[in-house]
């Protein structure tokens, strides 16, 4: 049998976040472009009226930044909930400041 292997590189490039933001922003723009060509039968499929359908295909880029706004939030404040305290590092910051401020007093800065 003949084996296949795929060597995968640990440096790979990645896709930055701008390239990604906007990838997903075409993908939208592709699909809302669509939907708002196709707002009857969109509307005829989910059983919605018309209007309905218009009041959520017209405003979904709003809707979206709404949604993207909403967890920007909560990930920070999850983050910010979630974040470890390090009160070796904290005390260790606080001896290089003192040293620090020793340092620039014994160089003849006043403080």
């Amino acid at each position: 049998p003949i084996e296949l292997r795929v060597h995968v590189q640990r440096n790979q490039a990645r896709m930055l976040r701008y390239q990604l933001f906007l990838g997903y922003g075409v993908a939208f723009a592709a699909v809302w472009c669509a939907a708002l060509q196709r707002k009857d039968e969109i509307a005829s499929t989910l059983g919605t009226s018309s209007s309905e359908t218009s009041l959520v295909v017209d405003y979904a880029p709003i809707w979206a930044i709404l949604v993207l706004g909403v967890y920007a939030v909560l990930s920070v404040a999850y983050r910010v909930a979630t974040m470890a305290d390090y009160p070796d590092a904290a005390e260790e910051i606080n001896m290089q400041v003192k040293e620090a401020k020793a340092a620039l007093i014994k160089m003849g800065v006043k403080m």
